[in-house]
């Protein structure tokens, strides 16, 4: 026997329609709304008998267990073992210990600039948050004293945040997808970004897909180019040519700004050039270093393009070259 019931908290769920009520917050609309669900569905119910609708209420599937009141506006929520983090507007990033759900006690917070808070992703010892205009990285190895150790402009505001190894993936609304390396948590870099048709406001990551909530163009799904792999492309270890003749060293600093010094190895003798490139795999500068011999050697980028001007912030691979082979590339990070 089908039935339609009217309780508190539930108005009537036929086949796809649920009508719940709040009493603080229900107004005369709402509530000739619900009765319109109602009768509608008592008109299917009369009309198609039993496999039409069903009485369902949600309560025997989510219960109120206990509750804590943040200070701002909650916005998004990111849970970790025993602590939940909240990016809670203009209050910033709280910290809250839930080792007893029924009475979740705020235990840290870290007020980040901005009244907007979109977005938080918690790995390791730090918590990734977007405001207005702002992405944020927080040491939260002491969760009653959060940290804010670094952050990078983005050009709109943060909606959501996914992050998965060195990379952040952030719904940046308006701005689409931006994607930032955090491998530098003083010093995190936007790398890359798509624009998508409309707004995007939520991101999750598996494998190596990117999944955009959109807005008015529903689900997006892009492909997740970066990893923590080089953007150049190269053979597998051991078949890189002339790499036994060439061979980086280091480079240091690493992150760096203005400048970053190469040190490397030559085993032959010939010319010799240093190559960088960005992210995307595309060229930047050509560093030609003359002829050297074999021997531990020093080059130098001055973290300025082709052109002469300053490059920007963000990840780069140096590679050198030689008339007998290259090295295999290394990544330096820029942060200005």
């Amino acid at each position: 026997m089908s039935t339609v019931a009217i309780s508190k908290r539930y108005v009537v769920l036929s086949g796809s329609f649920l009508c719940r009520m709040r009493s603080r917050t229900l107004r005369s609309f709402g509530v000739r709304l619900c009765l319109a669900v109602c009768l509608a569905a008592l008109g299917l119910v009369l009309a198609y008998g039993s496999a039409v609708a069903q009485c369902i209420d949600y309560g025997d599937y989510l219960h109120w267990v206990g509750r804590v009141q943040t200070p701002g506006y909650a916005y998004g929520v990111a849970v970790v073992e025993n602590h939940s983090y909240v990016a809670d507007g203009s209050s910033g990033l709280q910290v809250l210990d839930i080792t007893n759900p029924e009475s979740p006690v705020i235990v840290g917070s870290v007020r980040t600039p901005g009244q907007f808070q979109g977005g938080v992703a918690v790995i390791g010892s730090h918590a990734y948050v977007g405001t207005d205009g702002d992405f944020w990285v927080i040491d939260i190895m002491n969760p009653a004293s959060p940290a804010i150790v670094g952050n990078v402009h983005t050009p709109y505001y943060v909606d959501a945040v996914a992050v998965v190894g060195s990379y952040a993936y952030v719904a940046d609304f308006g701005a689409g997808v931006q994607v930032i390396d955090v491998t530098n948590p003083a010093g995190p870099a936007i790398v890359g970004s798509v624009r998508t048709a409309s707004y995007a406001s939520g991101v999750a990551v598996l494998g190596n897909y990117v999944y955009v909530a959109d807005y008015y163009f529903g689900l997006q799904v892009l492909s997740a180019q970066c990893s923590d792999a080089t953007a150049i492309e190269e053979p597998e270890s051991g078949d890189v040519p002339g790499a036994a003749m060439l061979a980086i060293q280091t480079v240091s600093p690493n992150p760096f700004n203005p400048s970053l010094e190469v040190s490397f190895e030559s085993r032959g003798s010939g010319g010799v050039t240093m190559e960088i490139y960005d992210a995307s795999g595309s060229r930047v500068r050509t560093v030609p270093l003359g002829v050297l011999g074999p021997g531990a050697h020093q080059a130098w980028w001055d973290g300025r393009n082709a052109s002469g001007e300053d490059a920007r912030s963000g990840v780069y691979f140096v590679r050198l070259r030689g008339s007998e082979g290259q090295s295999r590339a290394v990544k330096a990070v820029l942060v200005r």
